[in-house]
């Protein structure tokens, strides 16, 4: 592995589906369950940054899959959506055919099947015999049942990326689609739509359809174990012929709150401040320990300052106006309580101590808000202890700067602010327990 470079070992801005993905047995079942049967589409959802996207991408390559991947983004129609798979797939229509010989122009007028895929601006040449002049196909009305059987007769599945970022009205139409995928299995039994969302999407699709209930495996990749997250960096050090200090291992796996996105951006920026950028000479292992990672979490919390402060903005953003439901009021609460985990009663109480007639009959709602894609995924919410606790302590440590009952907090230089900011992350990482538990899903204490 001499020729190992630091970005293919840790890459936290891709999918880690090469030479240090972590095999997550439990998931991988699942899934390979859900691609062999015929007809049952797929559904992946989870936490943003838990590995998704590294599931799907390993498998593929694992399994040399064919495959489309569409991305969504905001306020895309279904149409949308279909329009663009059309367009990635670049296919076109047969549309009129032209004899050399003859020089007549047939109009054919409908799409030929199986498709014709060519490259755009390709045509024919006179010395071939019979030219075909051909259109794209998004000339024409790209619907799933014109996409299923282009993606059938190539054997390939759909890949819809972020389908919770469809308009929720559009969301019905994935499931009609999806349906259709399966009624079409006995045609294509290797065609399938794997679509990939965030915390509770999958029921949305169900909703909408209930004969799609039986139909649909829906798989959830959670947060990481800490056995797990701790693995990346331990399998990062072998093939970068690094020794990282056990203290250094235990908070960045910590710090990362069961992402393994994290692990992996703060395992880079560790690396980079010690200038590892590829595997060591054997004969001279580095040794790398808590100092470096103070300053690659400086150098985490500098990148990321605007996507903290876009986060906050997020979670505060209100649609109208409310007497004590407003975000700012929950807020304040959960920070005044002196536990990592807490209840909705918890919240309602903190509130309640400056608003006696507040009855908090929204509160739980609103609470679970916090845990959505929309909100940003503030809070993590367990239903089988009905506790919510903040998904990432880097989050919550900006949040305790920006709710610092010092009015003079925000004319304080960047520098006494980053002071602060470290400050109240080292508190939060003081209270992590030792996890002995088999869940990493909950890595707080009670108190601290």
């Amino acid at each position: 592995m001499k020729n190992v470079e630091l970005k293919d070992v840790f890459t936290p801005s891709q999918p880690a589906a090469e030479i240090n993905y972590i095999q997550r047995p439990s998931i991988a079942k699942r899934f390979d369950r859900a691609l062999d049967q015929k007809g049952k589409q797929v559904i992946i959802y989870g936490p943003s940054g838990a590995g998704k996207t590294s599931l799907i991408q390993h498998k593929i390559h694992e399994n040399n899959i064919r495959y489309l991947a569409t991305h969504c983004v905001s306020s895309m129609t279904f149409q949308d959506i279909l329009d663009q798979a059309f367009s990635d797939l670049n296919i076109f229509n047969e549309n009129e055919r032209v004899s050399s010989e003859s020089n007549e122009i047939k109009a054919e007028g409908r799409l030929s099947i199986p498709f014709i895929p060519i490259k755009a601006g390709l045509s024919g040449s006179d010395n071939i015999s019979n030219q075909q002049k051909l259109k794209r196909v998004g000339e024409f009305q790209p619907n799933a049942q014109n996409l299923v059987e282009a993606l059938g007769d190539r054997g390939m599945i759909w890949i819809i990326e972020d389908f919770h970022k469809i308009i929720e009205s559009e969301k019905k139409h994935l499931a009609q689609v999806m349906k259709l995928f399966m009624d079409k299995s006995t045609t294509y039994p290797n065609t399938k739509i794997i679509a990939i969302g965030a915390v509770n999407t999958a029921r949305q699709v169900v909703k909408y359809d209930q004969e799609m209930k039986n139909r649909v495996s829906e798989i959830e990749v959670n947060l990481m174990e800490y056995e797990e997250l701790e693995s990346i960096i331990i399998r990062g050090e072998k093939l970068l012929n690094i020794q990282i200090a056990d203290t250094v291992k235990d908070k960045i796996v910590k710090l990362s709150s069961g992402l393994p996105s994290v692990t992996h951006q703060l395992c880079y920026l560790l690396c980079e401040e010690v200038k590892v950028a590829k595997a060591q000479d054997k004969a001279n292992k580095l040794s790398i320990y808590y100092p470096s990672l103070d300053k690659a979490i400086d150098e985490y919390v500098l990148e990321y300052s605007d996507t903290f402060k876009s986060t906050l903005e997020q979670a505060l953003k209100v649609s109208r106006v409310r007497k004590h439901d407003n975000p700012s009021e929950i807020f304040r609460a959960i920070l005044s309580i002196k536990k990592e985990n807490f209840t909705t009663n918890d919240v309602l109480k903190k509130i309640q101590i400056f608003h006696r007639d507040y009855k908090g009959r929204s509160l739980e709602k609103h609470l679970k808000e916090l845990t959505t894609h929309e909100k940003g995924e503030i809070l993590r919410y367990l239903e089988d202890s009905e506790l919510f606790y903040f998904s990432n302590p880097f989050i919550k440590a900006y949040f305790q700067c920006s709710f610092s009952n010092d009015p003079a907090f925000k004319k304080l230089n960047a520098k006494i602010k980053m002071k602060e900011f470290k400050s109240n992350l080292e508190t939060l990482y003081q209270g992590i327990a030792d996890h002995e538990d088999d869940i990493f899903d909950n890595p707080f204490e009670e108190d601290f």
